[in-house]
């Protein structure tokens, strides 16, 4: 599972991973929706990795640290569509006490790689204090050239997958 987070003004990404999750295991299905129906998975937002220690640490104990459950994230599959190669997959995300459902597209390539993308909006999520949190800790980082100091509250999700395609 992987994010992107926006500061600046202009929007400047920056995203990263998880270092800790569990992702239940695909059953065999005649079709692809068929077989992400049922998923679950279970992410520790401590667990992040931006590639930089000091931000994992913040956003690890600024961020996720100010949810009601501790910085775990929870999805289950609800619905899927489509066809083995690209379509949408309802899940039900649930963080800070809340679960909502959050539509994501996915497409695969040819090698079997799933890659689905969805983004949340913080506040949908009962976020307020989290983004207010990492928001004033992190303020003079996210200072852009024009002096603003802006964090965006949407987030831009991606789960990815592997699957396997046999014919019998």
């Amino acid at each position: 599972p992987g994010w992107t987070a926006y500061k600046f003004t202009e929007k400047a990404p920056v995203g990263g991973t998880f270092n800790t999750f569990k992702m239940s295991e695909g059953t065999a299905a005649p079709t692809l929706t068929g077989a992400l129906k049922g998923l679950t998975m279970e992410i520790d937002g401590a667990s992040i990795e931006s590639g930089n220690p000091g931000r994992n640490a913040t956003v690890a104990t600024q961020y996720f640290g100010k949810f009601a459950e501790k910085a775990q994230l929870k999805g289950a599959v609800v619905s899927a569509s489509g066809d083995a190669e690209k379509g949408t997959v309802v899940i039900n995300l649930g963080m800070n006490g809340v679960s909502k459902d959050v539509e994501f597209t996915y497409a695969v390539s040819a090698e079997g790689a799933l890659k689905a993308k969805a983004t949340m909006e913080m506040m949908d999520f009962s976020l307020k204090a989290a983004f207010d949190s990492i928001h004033e800790t992190c303020k003079a980082l996210h200072t852009g050239k024009d002096g603003i100091a802006k964090t965006w509250t949407d987030v831009a999700l991606t789960v990815d997958a592997k699957v396997t395609k046999s014919c019998s």
